[in-house]
């Protein structure tokens, strides 16, 4: 089982509107979820999701979110490339 938020956080993550969130892996994703509950789904699902892959993808999708911009390959500048690309639309 995971880690809870605190109220202050939680107070935070609900003022937070990101353009675009980036997770790295399977794991990440389910941690963020679990943590932050239907808060954090609720901001997931206003924002544009890239993955690292297409593993990451599935999970993001397994866990309800939209289908997130896959990066073509796993380094740090193949997901700025997809994340450049999910903002642009």
């Amino acid at each position: 089982s995971g880690k809870s938020l605190d109220e202050a956080t939680r107070a935070e993550l609900a003022r937070f509107d990101p353009n675009l969130v980036i997770f790295g892996s399977p794991r990440t994703a389910g941690a963020f979820l679990e943590a932050t509950g239907e808060a954090g789904k609720a901001l997931l699902a206003r924002t544009r999701l890239v993955a690292i892959g297409p593993t990451t993808a599935a999970a993001l999708t397994a866990l309800g979110l939209a289908p997130p911009v896959v990066a073509e390959r796993p380094p740090p500048p193949c997901l700025v490339e997809a994340a450049v690309g999910a903002v642009r639309g």
